[in-house]
């Protein structure tokens, strides 16, 4: 049974998205909480203290012309890869690390080009997720578990779209993810601040949770932050079209959508379209938890992810 908070919290979310529908048309529709079980609350949690870091094999992947930089937890387990936010790097899950390969994951991180010690930004814009397609290749991986955050996951589900060979299961956290689609046009304008993006990155992508019960963590993950680009973002050019709701619901890996309730950019709403047009989907939200859940709330973020490979590995024995 829901506990009390629960159900507050879950009547805030239900009154958020009804007052913003009549604001805008049919947008309260596509943001609501579905009601078939495909969607929990899981409380915030104690943040455990930053690890100390570990002895894990890095290196240079190069594939046609291109490197990134990489950690590699190694052994024979299953391939979780992590794919960063545009504010991180292969430097970002120190959290994640130890933990998925101590439930016998191979783990492996890495930066997209532009980021911490991989090679430059390409001249010419190309499709999001082609980094991440190079890396696998690198690597020779031919399938693999994959989990984006923020910007990674307009990735990781671009990949999936389009290579579903290449991907077991598909984690998409606290992202905005991109459509080309009215409905969800219409709930990135209701989102929508002017000078939103000039604000300290620590206050766009932190909830006010870790920064008021976390600072040394907050202080880390800014570190990182500043760490994390090797060159400033390349200006000009056309974006690529987010894809359509359409091609969403052709994705058939199992989709795990992870959000937190204190998101600016990403708010669970967010989510919820995704959730309705991929199939086989479900989405978590995460309690006092801003746009960096894995770092902000690592424990719940850790645990949530892994019941959800757990519970769908069945469905993937024997696959290569």
């Amino acid at each position: 049974m829901p506990t009390r908070r629960e159900l507050m919290h879950h009547s805030a979310v239900l009154a958020g998205a009804t007052l913003v529908g009549s604001w805008r048309g049919d947008l309260a529709r596509a943001a609501e909480p579905l009601s078939s079980g495909r969607e929990r609350f899981v409380p915030a949690r104690a943040t455990s203290d930053l690890p100390p870091a570990q002895a894990t094999s890095d290196g240079i992947a190069e594939v046609n012309g291109a490197h990134f930089y990489y950690w590699d937890t190694g052994g024979d387990g299953e391939v979780i890869l992590l794919e960063h936010a545009g504010t991180g790097s292969a430097l970002a899950w120190p959290y994640q690390r130890e933990v998925f390969a101590a439930q016998g994951y191979r783990v492996i991180g890495y930066s997209r080009r532009g980021y911490y010690r991989s090679g430059p930004i390409p001249e010419v814009a190309e499709a999001p997720g082609s980094d991440l397609l190079r890396f696998m290749d690198a690597l020779a991986l031919p399938r693999a578990h994959l989990i984006g955050t923020a910007a990674g996951g307009g990735n990781v589900a671009r990949v999936a779209i389009a290579h579903p060979e290449r991907v077991r299961t598909l984690t998409i956290a606290c992202s905005v993810v991109g459509a080309d689609a009215d409905d969800y046009r219409a709930i990135m304008a209701a989102l929508a601040i002017p000078g939103f993006a000039q604000l300290p990155a620590a206050f766009r992508e932190l909830g006010p949770s870790c920064r008021a019960a976390n600072p040394q963590g907050a202080a880390r993950w800014l570190e990182l932050e500043q760490m994390a680009r090797s060159a400033p973002p390349r200006e000009g050019g056309t974006a690529p079209p987010s894809p359509s709701w359409a091609q969403y619901g052709t994705i058939r890996a199992p989709t795990h959508l992870i959000y937190g309730d204190a998101d600016l950019y990403s708010p669970p709403p967010v989510g919820r379209p995704f959730l309705r047009h991929i199939a086989d989907s479900e989405l978590t939200m995460i309690g006092e938890s801003g746009h960096s859940a894995y770092w902000e709330q690592p424990n719940v973020f850790n645990e949530v992810a892994l019941d959800f490979l757990k519970r769908r590995s069945h469905e993937l024995q024997g696959q290569p």
